[in-house]
């Protein structure tokens, strides 16, 4: 099974908008399809939040589901996911891709060795609130 290398793939696309700006890329991703277990190939890490419907994620830290209005965040790499409808017949998101720069520019001032080996995470869910759904309007 070959693998959905993303963003470029999605970058070559005409029907998807997308806005580039240095090393961060941010596309509206829709789709009128569910898909099951599609191998995504992330060369960026990847900050997703749901606008409509479900999605499935499995890592090698195990399966985040995640509904309308939550997120999540993946770090580069090999992923399987799903996407469900809802309640209306189109999945949508927006995705924010970003490199390991500034990755480690956002993260700079935070602790994340616990002192007992690996303490990061290649998958983190985001949950709903407020603020992400007015960027997400917006």
């Amino acid at each position: 099974m070959n693998a959905l290398r993303i963003p470029e793939t999605l970058l070559q696309s005409a029907t998807r908008p997308f806005l580039r700006t240095g090393d961060i890329v941010i596309v509206r991703y829709c789709e009128r399809q569910e898909a099951e277990k599609i191998h995504i190939e992330a060369s960026h890490n990847l900050i997703t939040l749901l606008v409509n419907g479900r999605k499935d994620v499995f890592g090698a830290d195990g399966k985040v589901s995640i509904g309308e209005g939550e997120g999540f965040f993946l770090r580069r790499g090999n992923y399987l996911m799903n996407e469900r409808f809802f309640r209306d017949q189109y999945y949508e998101s927006l995705l924010i891709f970003f490199t390991d720069r500034v990755a480690h520019e956002l993260t700079a001032d935070l602790s994340t060795d616990s002192g007992n080996g690996r303490a990061e995470k290649d998958l983190v869910r985001i949950t709903a609130a407020p603020p992400v759904d007015t960027f997400v309007a917006s």
